[in-house]
């Protein structure tokens, strides 16, 4: 409801409500991760004398509306040429590439059909593989986990959820899954991963640029969010950091702020 298309009193009246409710049931702390620093909400606790407890770094691609050429001028120097390297790669080795964009929300291809939940099954055992061997757990745990106990997992077959799957051969190269947010004209990614056998051909940048293609291509989307962290591929693409906050406050300051009139 947060995030629904309503007119602004609705929203404050509902936020009203829900802190109302908090406040009489006995909570006296409450706890907003990564709140965006542009959200209403963040700029009216700011204002109101609530200072953020964390700082957190994001990073977000944001192209020309429908100009992928406009988005190559963008990347580093160094991510150009490792894009050209890693085609000439490809060429030397008769390897080919393709890429495929699933949605939940009329982009591409159905995501929630059996042929498209095949797919994502695909790729989250290749995100399992890689964080397997990345932190050292083990395989079995990490694949019922990400499988079976995250929102993310359950939620992306449905509502919003995208899936971006780069093919290299018959393998997937590297994949990101996430949400389609219209209103932001974005791609809010919350999980990507790549096969590190296939590390050499750059994947995951030949993903992200071909997935601006697409969307310059068929859609309003203009960016992709990669969220939390700032490796420096997420620069080198032609990303830009913004920040979210940890906020911590008592839901009845919040109902006398709104109450005394001054939201």
């Amino acid at each position: 409801f947060l995030y629904a298309d309503r007119p602004q009193a609705d929203l404050i009246q509902a936020f009203e409500l829900v802190m109302s409710r908090l406040a009489a049931d006995g909570v006296r702390h409450l706890t907003w991760f990564y709140l965006p620093e542009s959200s209403p909400v963040a700029t009216w606790l700011k204002d109101s004398g609530v200072v953020p407890t964390a700082e957190i770094p994001n990073v977000c691609i944001s192209f020309p509306e429908g100009d992928a050429k406009a988005y190559w001028s963008c990347l580093s120097r160094n991510a150009r040429q490792n894009l050209k390297t890693a085609a000439n790669r490809m060429a030397r080795e008769g390897v080919s590439a393709r890429f495929e964009f699933y949605s939940a929300c009329g982009l591409g291809l159905p995501l929630d059909t059996s042929a498209g939940r095949r797919v994502l099954r695909r790729c989250r055992s290749v995100y399992v593989r890689h964080q397997a061997v990345r932190y050292g757990h083990d395989r079995r745990g990490v694949g019922f986990f990400f499988r079976h106990a995250t929102y993310v997992s359950l939620s992306i077959p449905g509502c919003n959820g995208f899936l971006c799957v780069l093919w290299i051969g018959d393998r997937i190269g590297a994949y990101m899954e996430g949400y389609v947010n219209e209103r932001r004209q974005a791609l809010e990614v919350p999980r990507l991963g790549m096969d590190d056998e296939l590390a050499r051909f750059r994947p995951g940048r030949l993903m992200l640029k071909a997935c601006v293609e697409w969307l310059a291509a068929q859609s309003r989307i203009c960016r992709i969010d990669l969220g939390r962290g700032a490796e420096r591929y997420k620069y080198d693409m032609g990303g830009s950091t913004y920040l979210t906050y940890t906020i911590s406050f008592n839901p009845s300051f919040c109902r006398e702020q709104t109450e005394g009139g001054r939201s």
